[in-house]
């Protein structure tokens, strides 16, 4: 056997483990594959997503538009209760924003007669004040009226003889 020129000799032989150069090998365990998994990791899954889809056509019988259908209803039914006007809720929504409506509203027309009564009580007062000046002009002009009256009746009577 011949080296090349640059090598030096060697009086010992060196063998190369199985597992390849810089292991060390253990006289009862197996050699190391080093990209076994690496090599097997796409059959790996591929035969996860096999099982996968067999047992969901076991599930629904084979039969794929039954499952599609009853995806889709599961589906459908599972967005109706998260979604949050579904029937009951807006239905006691409504109830509740009808009777706060409601009580605004007793309490705006409480409001408004309270308001007019109010009112009319402080306008029967103003008529009472006025009312009382002017009745008393009037009792005085009528009293002034009779008391000039008598005195042109006396005088009228005296001409005619009648009159004191």
């Amino acid at each position: 056997m011949s080296l090349p020129p640059n090598q030096p000799k060697s009086t010992s032989r060196t063998t190369i483990p199985p597992g390849g150069a810089g292991t060390t090998a253990h006289p009862t365990s197996p050699p190391r594959v080093g990209g076994a998994l690496k090599n097997n990791l796409p059959l790996i899954l591929g035969g996860a997503a096999l099982l996968a889809g067999t047992y969901y056509m076991y599930q629904y019988g084979g039969d794929t538009k039954a499952a599609k259908e009853r995806d889709a209803a599961s589906t459908s039914a599972r967005l109706k209760e998260e979604l949050p006007g579904n029937k009951k809720e807006v239905k006691t929504s409504a109830e509740e924003t009808l009777a706060k409506i409601g009580s605004q509203v007793d309490k705006t027309v409480q409001e408004g007669k309270d308001r007019i009564s109010e009112a009319s009580q402080k306008l029967e007062e103003k008529a009472e004040e006025v009312k009382r000046p002017v009745l008393g002009t009037i009792d005085e002009m009528d009293k002034k009226i009779e008391k000039e009256t008598s005195k042109a009746k006396s005088g009228i009577s005296s001409w005619f003889g009648f009159g004191k």
